[in-house]
């Protein structure tokens, strides 16, 4: 070939490589580009479903290609946002879609929940993974076709963004995805979140020809409180601590959807609280804490197992939560939820816990089942109910909250509850057994306790709502250290409202009936207590009156009768007033009102007045049908007595003031007889039985048998129930006057011994009352007589009662038949009284005295006179017998200048005085007050 020929060859090849190669650098810098965003606008819109986007090509060439920024969905309501993605390739293997490496950077994913799923806002995920099915390889050896994926995918700076209702949340991430070294349809994604800066790793294998990928999730770290605003958008719920989290999943791709996962939560310092409501890691060991696990689990789409374990119940008492279990399910109606948990303690006090707070102090086990239900559009129901006990676990709880030490049986319980949102209604019901509390010497048991209400509310301001509540202690015994309440049938039922303002206020009732009251220490029975007591919380005003009755009340075996009452409830406390009835005396009245003040300065304060008042015109009252010691004895008078009751937190004072005005005291078989009874009586201490000293106590005339006293005035004062202090009497006796000194009476005392003291007695009225004859005397008598009570008997020694000195008189015994009757009238004794009775009969005295003692029963009155009688005797002195002879009539008797007479008397005290009735009464009394 000729030289010329070879150039110009050479020329036109060197020509068509340089049009070639221009053309090609043409159609890569300029037409490639187009074309490429053409082609993937189109599979975007066309394949994948995305209607709107938005793509830039800042380069493409043969090596690579730099793109940005992308936006897929509407400008204003974005679902992917790429600012850059960097795409490395070599051009040999562009044909076989064989790309090095695609990265991203500042990637803004947009979530949303529609229709129950989670997805890209405005995307249908579906759709656009059906793009990634994996096809044949075309050389057998399992490769992918042109739409295998890049040999790494990195996207840095790429954040998850969602909106709720309240607030917007951001997830930052960054994703590395690999192929598995040994199979090209797997892929290795590790991806980094960092919720709140928290780092969680997150692996997965994404397998496209199962279209499933399988994922494990970790986290070292995970401090709770930097999602402190997250739980607050559940109204008090707080959440402290850090915890690890261990988890892994298998999600499908086609449809896209989570197959299972499972997982742990795990931290020993979690700490949890909701309304009063406080949790912890639970601890045998306070030097060991345990920790909190959550473990979670999903076999089956839709379904979610959660178990916690070493959970623990601070507050409001101590307690563990163990074998708590929930099992969640996701219909398409919404949410369904149901599990159970055992509430138990070990009943181990702990030294560290706050002694006023609650504490058990046996060991407990409560099992406890809920179930549940949130539906779609926004309804929702709850129930909790205590399970049939399996296992031989304790039966009984105890417990110990401040001073109060409590137990009672299981108790069982049932709350249902459903509504729409914060709209609700909720009923229960609990129940317990052999309930027992006892605090600062009070006990109380009752049989049963049962508690049921039901509510409606609204929890959105600013609505509100009602409960009604009602509790049934029927049964109940309260003991104390100085009385006992039985209380056949207790109830307090009502109604909480909450207003829109937020505030709450509670009206209600308090029922009993069938209560009896012993208090032994005061001698105070109360039985057929009933009442009905309306009551409202908070009490700004007056409300309704209510009613107490009781139908019987005694005192220290005094029947006082029946009381009915008013109660009414104050701002401040209660106001009350009411009356006494007594069916035996219809005339007696007797009233009380008060006040009881709960806002006092110095805590409790009740006070009461009571007036008690019987008509003169009023009949005799049978104080036996009162006071069995005292029966046979009646009463009249006209009695006033007016008193006041101070009771708060140190105990209670009372004061009252008796006015008794022409009284009478009868026993008409024994004739014992007290009239014109007076006296003004005022008590200081009712509470200890004190009245103040000096007080008087008058009457006109005692009878006791024959023996009379007239004009009589004691000075006294009540010490105590235990203790009475006759200061001094002084009274009217056989026209002279009788004085007593002090003389206390205190029971456990059998032997008392006092001394009358006598100025001026009339000596023939002295005879008569002892009943020894019956006798015309001139004359008075002065002495003591002591007196001893001692073991039921009354007795006299050495009493004497003697004449003035140096005044004479006269003395006529009538009836003097007494000296000589049983006396033989033969015998030498009967001569001798003879004598003296017809010296009696008329004697004329310088002197006379009375002895008296007492022998057995009987009462010896020994009488001596000195003086002559006032006439001749008919009796005459015989030596042979040495001795005194009776003379017959019309002989001359004998005068005497002077005789000296002894005379003896033995007289039935208790004949003359009727004394052992009333010593029968007192000791009847004592008898009864022991």
């Amino acid at each position: 070939m000729p030289v010329r020929r070879k150039i110009t060859l050479a020329i036109i090849f060197l020509l068509l490589v340089i049009l070639i190669g221009g053309g090609l650098f043409y159609l890569v810098s300029t037409l490639l580009p187009g074309l490429f965003e053409s082609k993937l606008i189109t599979i975007l819109q066309k394949d994948a479903g995305i209607s709107e986007l938005s793509l830039d090509f800042r380069q493409l060439d043969l090596e690579g290609a730099d793109l940005g920024p992308l936006r897929l969905g509407s400008p204003r309501n974005p679902a992917v946002i790429v600012q850059s993605v960097q795409v490395d390739y070599a051009a040999g293997e562009l044909y076989r879609q064989k790309i090095k490496k695609i990265a991203a950077s500042g990637v803004e994913i947009y979530v949303a929940h529609e229709n129950g799923q989670w997805g890209l806002r405005g995307l249908d995920v579906e759709q656009l993974l059906r793009q990634f099915k994996a096809t044949p390889a075309k050389d057998g050896n399992g490769s992918n076709d042109a739409r295998s994926f890049p040999n790494h995918i990195q996207i840095n700076n790429g954040i998850v963004i969602w909106n709720t209702d309240e607030t917007t949340y951001r997830l930052a991430f960054e994703i590395d995805i690999i192929p598995h070294e040994s199979a090209d349809h797997i892929l290795i994604a590790t991806v980094h979140l960092y919720p709140r800066g928290l780092p969680v790793k997150v692996v997965a294998n994404i397998d496209l020809t199962q279209k499933q990928i399988h994922s494990e999730f970790k986290s070292a770290n995970f401090e709770l409180l930097r999602f402190a605003d997250v739980f607050q958008r559940i109204e008090g719920l707080t959440l402290t601590g850090a915890a690890s989290l261990a988890a892994d999943a298998h999600i499908r791709l086609e449809p896209f959807g989570v197959s299972s996962f499972n997982g742990r939560l795990e931290g020993s310092a979690l700490g949890i609280a909701y309304k009063g409501l406080e949790f912890k890691a639970a601890s045998k060991d306070p030097q060991q804490r345990l920790p909190l696990t959550i473990d979670f689990e999903s076999h089956h789409p839709g379904k979610v197992d959660v178990r916690l374990s070493n959970l623990a119940l601070l507050k409001p008492l101590a307690a563990h939560l163990s074998e708590f279990t929930i099992t969640v399910h996701y219909p398409e109606t919404g949410t369904e939820f149901s599990g159970s948990f055992n509430l138990s303690a070990d009943g181990t006090p702990d030294p560290a816990k706050d002694p006023a707070a609650l504490q058990f102090t046996q060991p407990f086990s409560l099992p406890l089942s809920f179930s549940g239900h949130l539906a779609t559009d926004h309804q929702w129901r709850f129930e909790l109910i205590s399970e049939d006990r399996k296992t031989l676990a304790p039966k009984q709880m105890a417990f110990q909250y401040h001073q109060n030490r409590i137990s009672a049986h299981m108790p069982t319980v049932d709350l249902s509850a459903q509504g729409v949102g914060r709209l609700f209604d909720m009923t229960y019901k609990l129940k317990a057994a052999t309930v027992r509390v006892a605090a600062d010497g009070v006990n109380i048991f009752s049989p049963r306790l049962v508690l049921d209400g039901a509510t409606n509310m609204n929890a959105d301001p600013p609505h509100g709502g009602v409960s009604d509540y009602n509790i049934d202690l029927s049964g109940s015994v309260v003991k104390t250290a100085t009385a006992t309440i039985r209380l056949k049938r207790l109830s307090a039922g009502g109604r909480l409202v909450h207003n829109p303002q937020g505030k709450q206020s509670v009206n209600g009732r308090l029922k009993f009936g069938g209560t009896r009251f012993e208090a032994n220490a005061v001698k105070i029975a109360l039985h057929g207590v009933q009442g009905s007591i309306p009551f409202t919380f908070p009490a700004n005003r007056s409300g309704q009156k209510g009613m107490i009755s009781i139908k019987n009340t005694r005192y220290n075996q005094l029947d006082l009768g029946s009381v009915q009452a008013d109660v009414q409830q104050t701002a401040s406390g209660l106001t009350f007033s009411g009356e006494m009835k007594n069916p035996i005396l219809p005339a007696l009245a007797v009233q009380f009102s008060g006040v009881s003040d709960f806002k006092h300065a110095d805590g409790h304060h009740t006070r009461a007045r009571f007036t008690i008042s019987y008509p003169q015109t009023a009949p005799e009252i049978d104080l036996g049908k009162f006071v069995p010691a005292a029966q046979g004895f009646t009463f009249s008078g006209k009695l006033q007595e007016q008193g006041d009751i101070v009771i708060g937190t140190n105990g209670w004072q009372a004061t009252a003031k008796s006015d008794l005005q022409n009284g009478t005291l009868r026993h008409r078989k024994n004739k014992i007889t007290v009239v014109g009874i007076e006296t003004e009586l005022l008590i200081q201490d009712m509470a200890k039985v004190r009245s103040a000293p000096g007080q008087k106590l008058k009457f006109a005339r005692a009878s006791l048998g024959d023996m009379n006293i007239d004009d009589g005035e004691i000075d006294f004062q009540i010490e105590s129930a235990q203790s009475f202090l006759i200061e001094k009497s002084h009274f009217m006796w056989c026209d002279g006057n009788v004085d007593a000194p002090a003389i206390r009476l205190k029971p456990g005392i059998e032997d008392y011994q006092l001394i009358l003291y006598c100025d001026r007695l009339n000596l023939a009225k002295v005879l008569e009352q002892f009943g020894a004859a019956s006798v015309e005397a001139e004359g008075e008598l002065n002495g003591r007589i002591p007196i001893q009570f001692k073991n039921g008997q009354l007795s006299f020694k050495d009493g004497f009662l003697f004449t003035t000195p140096g005044q004479i008189g006269k003395i006529r015994m009538k009836d003097t038949e007494i000296l000589t009757a049983g006396i033989p009238e033969d015998s030498p004794q009967y001569v001798q009284m003879e004598l003296a009775r017809r010296a009696l009969e008329d004697y004329d005295y310088t002197w006379a005295k009375l002895n008296l003692n007492t022998e057995g029963e009987d009462l010896l009155l020994n009488m001596q006179l000195d003086g002559k009688p006032a006439q001749s005797l008919p009796f005459v002195y015989q030596k042979d017998i040495g001795g005194f002879a009776k003379v017959d009539a019309g002989v001359q008797g004998s005068t005497f200048q002077g005789i000296r007479l002894d005379v003896n008397f033995r007289l039935p005290l208790n004949k003359i005085l009727q004394y052992q009735e009333l010593i029968q009464m007192i000791q009847k009394s004592r008898g009864s007050q022991k």
